[in-house]
C-alpha cells in the first residue's frame, strides 16, 4: 500500500552518491536545483514555511578504484586497466518522494558517468 501523496511528500530520504572531485560542485548545483539538501522546516515539514537551511550535504573525499571491462565505454580510463580516481562521497537529505525522484534524475543528467555506477 502506498502512502497518500501528502504523506509521501513529507518522507525524508538520504541521497548518497560518488562523484569525481573536479565535478562535485557542478553535480551538487544540479541536484540542489531540485530542492534536495533543503533542511526540513517546522513541524511536519511545512511546505509553506521558508526552509531553515538549503544546499546542505556531507562530503568525504577518497580514492575510487575500478577496472572497466572490454564491454565498457568508460568516461575515465581504458578497458582492462585498473583506474584510480579522486572522488567525493556526497550525502544529503531530501524531503518528499517527488523531490527525491527529480534529484536522482538531475544527478544522472549532471554526473559525468551518466547512468553508469
Amino acid at each position: 500500500m502506498s502512502a497518500p501523496l501528502q504523506d509521501a511528500d513529507k518522507l525524508v530520504y538520504k541521497l548518497t552518491f560518488y562523484v569525481p572531485t573536479p565535478s562535485t560542485k557542478s553535480v551538487l548545483d544540479a541536484v540542489w536545483s531540485t530542492g534536495a539538501g533543503t533542511w526540513p522546516n517546522g513541524p511536519g515539514h511545512d511546505p509553506v514555511a521558508p526552509p531553515k537551511y538549503t544546499e546542505t550535504c556531507f562530503i568525504s573525499s577518497g580514492t575510487g578504484q575500478f577496472k572497466p571491462s572490454v564491454h565498457a565505454d568508460p568516461h575515465i580510463g581504458k578497458p582492462g586497466v585498473v583506474e584510480y580516481v579522486q572522488e567525493d562521497r556526497v550525502e544529503m537529505v531530501v524531503v518528499g518522494k517527488t523531490r527525491v525522484r527529480r534529484a536522482v534524475d538531475m544527478l544522472r543528467e549532471a554526473h559525468p558517468y551518466g547512468d553508469d555506477p
